[in-house]
């Protein structure tokens, strides 16, 4: 008798006991908290020179400060997230998030009313705001990377987490190419309320649509004492962290430092400092766009090949990109946009190969903490090499700190090479 067709929903099967409405919940809903975890990025600035009047001298300390308490909110909130989604369920933690991400969006725009009554000064308001924006949205777009893994098996997972980027990056897009606009057609404080609604709107939709497949065991403990003995017993697990360390540190490096060298060589290229940032954003959205052809290309790459080859060639690709940065000494050129295209292709197959591969290997009761420590991995590598590429950058060389992080990428692919080697012979296993 024929084997009946599993029902799929983008190329990805099914489970038994999910429904494609259930897929449509997860990817919009990651579409969504993309947008909401990426909206104050673009809108905080209209906020910081209309309402806070901060002068054009204080603005980048203001704003790099902001940037900054954010990195350590994320490094902090998705480990944290992590492991709550493994004592009480994905569903609840995404709930905590949107909640807690609504309330922050009014507590960052309000910032200055609250002060005026208290009689503070607005920006520690601010600060504070902008620290549980970023750490209440941790619980939203890191959990829905778990509830993916939760929703495939390994035979489906590259495809479920090529998904997820997409869609993510469909949130992005819309955080910083439709809402990063608003406050000049709409103004300011109704940005903030629409990013608001909008996250009130996403959960009750996630409570409606979105089915918890994971279910927590009502007297799990541990589970920081867990993930470290399944590092202990997993060095695959360990490699994944690695490479997530140095794969955001070479997507910060390239996203901000590329700004910073354009920016200090425009009297020498003989424009503007405004007219080098905005060529080369021009570069990073025509590059950001190519990241969306390589997440389906990386994740048949990996059904295909493997995760451990993909992870190396992904590698590889874009170590010789951020290489060849060193080659070119100006910023604002063409040479410069096509390494960019190389390096952002190759930034879908990094990120997707090193979570499918972590999600593949990491035991089910402990999921959520395991992608949460990944994710975490991610925000230090990318908050320690945002001090170290400014000091080589100033020490050494504007192309330094992408030639150094290229090294880093290539040394890389010998452990990652190595590790799938032995796990081919059989010399690591672990319980899953």
């Amino acid at each position: 008798m024929a084997e009946i067709a599993k029902k799929k929903f983008m190329g990805v099967e099914i489970p038994e006991g999910l429904t494609k409405a259930n897929f449509y919940a997860l990817f919009i809903g990651t579409t969504l908290g993309g947008l909401v975890t990426n909206s104050i990025n673009g809108i905080q600035h209209s906020y910081l020179k209309d309402y806070l009047k901060v002068s054009q001298e204080l603005f980048g300390t203001v704003s790099g400060t902001l940037m900054t308490l954010g990195e350590i909110a994320a490094i902090i909130f998705l480990f944290f997230f992590g492991v709550v989604a493994d004592k009480i369920g994905r569903k609840s933690v995404i709930t905590i998030g949107y909640i807690g991400a609504t309330i922050a969006y009014l507590l960052f725009f309000h910032s200055k009313d609250i002060a005026e009554m208290l009689g503070i000064n607005p920006l520690p308001l601010a600060y504070a705001g902008r620290f549980l924006i970023v750490a209440t949205v941790a619980g939203v777009w890191g959990t829905y990377i778990i509830v993916t893994a939760d929703y495939t098996d390994e035979a489906n997972r590259a495809k479920g987490m090529g998904l997820n980027g997409i869609f993510t990056g469909f949130g992005m897009l819309l955080a910083m190419g439709v809402f990063a606009s608003l406050p000049n057609k709409i103004g300011t404080r109704n940005t903030f309320y629409l990013t608001a609604a909008v996250s009130i709107a996403s959960l009750i939709y996630a409570r409606i649509a979105l089915v918890d497949r994971f279910k927590p065991k009502e007297k799990e403990k541990g589970q920081i004492k867990k993930i470290i003995e399944t590092l202990k017993s997993s060095p695959p697990l360990v490699m994944c962290y690695a490479a997530r360390f140095f794969v955001m540190a070479a997507v910060i490096t390239v996203g901000t430092f590329i700004f910073v060298w354009a920016v200090n060589a425009a009297p020498n290229l003989g424009v503007t400092p405004e007219a080098a940032q905005g060529k080369v954003g021009m570069f990073i959205g025509i590059s950001g766009l190519v990241a969306f052809v390589g997440f389906p290309i990386f994740a048949i790459m990996c059904d295909k090949l493997g995760r451990y080859v993909t992870l190396s060639i992904s590698l590889g690709l874009g170590g010789l990109a951020l290489i060849s940065f060193g080659l070119i000494d100006n910023p604002i050129s063409w040479p410069i946009l096509i390494c960019m295209l190389v390096f952002f292709f190759s930034q879908a197959g990094m990120l997707l190969s090193s979570q499918t591969l972590a999600s593949d290997i990491a035991p089910k009761r402990v999921m959520g903490t395991v992608l949460g420590g990944l994710n975490t991995t991610g925000q230090i590598g990318a908050a320690v090499f945002f001090s170290v590429d400014g000091i080589t950058m100033d020490k050494i060389s504007p192309q330094s700190p992408f030639i150094i992080m290229g090294v880093c990428c290539i040394l890389m692919i010998i452990w990652v090479m190595i590790t799938g080697t032995k796990v081919k012979k059989g010399q690591y296993k672990i319980d899953t």
